[in-house]
């Protein structure tokens, strides 16, 4: 159905379309406050300035290809991958809305727990996920992760409300 491929910095451009098409508080869910809108190119290449996808490197960002059409059908990271402790963070994962709710995230997550695994050794993986997200905590659920904690009040939204967290976790051993 999907498979992950890595993402390269001259993709950039297609992260900021995508998220071009979406509402301000689109981008905030997705990567908490760490950008602006709108986001840009910039942006992606500050954020990411110590490096992506090679062997030593902390941060693995990946585009979910739709196997079906060849499309980029969005995009996950594993980010803050600590070999040692064999832990990993979940982030910045994003489906484009016409691909929502088919089952391609269910399908991009289990391909990088599996990578996490195989290709890691990763014991522990972990996420963020605002309380509001029930398709994507039902999601996570569906393959493991269990609420570990709540984070009140952890990001405004452009409406003035505050939104809390739920952090997940998947022991793979």
């Amino acid at each position: 159905m999907v498979r992950l491929e890595c993402l390269s910095e001259d993709e950039f451009s297609m992260v900021v379309e995508w998220f071009g098409r979406e509402k301000p508080d689109m981008l905030l869910q997705w990567a908490g406050p760490t950008f602006t809108y709108p986001l840009t190119v910039e942006q992606l290449l500050d954020h990411y300035s110590e490096g992506i996808n090679h062997e030593r490197s902390r941060t693995f960002v990946y585009k979910i290809m739709d196997e079906s059409t060849g499309e980029a059908a969005g995009m996950i990271q594993l980010g803050r991958i600590d070999r040692t402790a064999g832990t990993a963070v979940v982030g910045r994962f994003w489906i484009q809305e016409h691909l929502r709710h088919k089952g391609v995230g269910t399908a991009a997550l289990r391909n990088l727990i599996d990578k996490a695994v195989r290709e890691f050794q990763l014991r522990q993986l972990i996420l963020r996920v605002f309380d509001f997200n029930l398709p994507a905590i039902k999601c996570y659920e569906k393959l493991g992760f269990r609420i570990w904690a709540r984070n009140d009040k952890v990001c405004q939204a452009s409406n003035g409300e505050w939104w809390s967290e739920y952090e997940m976790r998947l022991m793979l051993d």
